[in-house]
């Protein structure tokens, strides 16, 4: 699966810059479009029951993108996440199988990892397998390798469909853990 190359090469990447025992390694799925839009329309109806406990970013995500108030930094927001809906059980057969295929991979590669279903992105052109590399030694602003699966962005740019996946690395923060 690329989705597991490239998380391997982020593992490498860590691993080469000395930084790979200091981060901790989350992934997640988003699954098909078909599973997500299910997700979503749960999602909304959990969160508008506490519209008014929101805060203000997160109200203004409820109406735009509900599915990143899951990654709020908002210490109430956050209590009132635990409670929401978990997003495999809205993951279907397709969507199930994918993700095993990958962990399994992980673990064959022998990459450890942790599942975070609060793990999403915000943009409707991702699916699937989402990932982050998250550190505790530089603040709120954790995630220093992130990234993940990408099929529908093509096709919004151009009138060609083909899949994609990648990452991104937040440079200020890898050179901020090399200092300390």
């Amino acid at each position: 699966l690329g989705d597991v190359e490239v998380v391997k090469l982020g593992y490498n990447f860590l691993k080469k810059l000395n930084l790979l025992n200091k981060t901790v390694l989350y992934v997640n799925s988003l699954g098909d479009i078909e599973s997500r839009l299910k997700y979503r329309n749960e999602i909304v109806s959990y969160f508008e029951k506490y519209k008014n406990d929101l805060s203000h970013e997160s109200k203004i995500r409820l109406i735009k993108n509900p599915l990143r108030i899951l990654d709020s930094k908002d210490a109430n927001d956050k209590n009132i996440i635990e409670g929401a809906p978990e997003f495999s059980n809205f993951l279907n057969f397709n969507s199930k199988e994918y993700f095993d295929n990958v962990c399994k991979s992980l673990e064959a590669l022998q990459i450890p990892f942790s599942i975070d279903q609060k793990l999403v992105r915000g943009l409707d052109y991702y699916s699937h397998t989402t990932f982050e590399f998250k550190t505790n030694f530089i603040g709120t602003q954790d995630a220093i390798v992130a990234g993940g699966r990408y099929d529908a962005l093509s096709k919004m740019i151009s009138k060609i469909s083909f899949p994609g996946v990648g990452w991104a690395a937040g440079i200020e923060r890898i050179a901020l853990m090399i200092e300390k």
